[in-house]
C-alpha cells in the first residue's frame, strides 16, 4: 500500500503527464487552424485523413481529461 506522500507524488506526476499530453495536442490543433487560416492546408485538396487526425487528437484530449 502506498503512503500518503507517495500517492500525492504519483498524482502530481500523473497530472504533469496529462498536462504535457494536452499541451502537445493543443499545439497540433493550433497548427492545423493556422494552416487553414494561411491557406497552406486546403480542405478541397485533402483525402480527409488530415481532418480525421485532428478529430482523433480532440478525442485523445477528451479521453485524457476523463481519466
Amino acid at each position: 500500500m502506498k503512503s500518503k506522500s507517495n500517492q500525492i507524488k504519483s498524482l502530481i506526476m500523473n497530472t504533469k503527464e496529462k498536462n504535457r499530453l494536452l499541451l502537445e495536442i493543443l499545439e497540433m490543433l493550433k497548427e492545423d487552424f493556422e494552416m487553414l487560416q494561411d491557406g497552406s492546408w486546403d480542405l478541397n485538396q485533402t483525402d480527409g485523413s488530415e481532418v480525421q487526425a485532428s478529430i482523433d487528437n480532440v478525442d485523445k484530449a477528451i479521453s485524457i481529461l476523463k481519466l
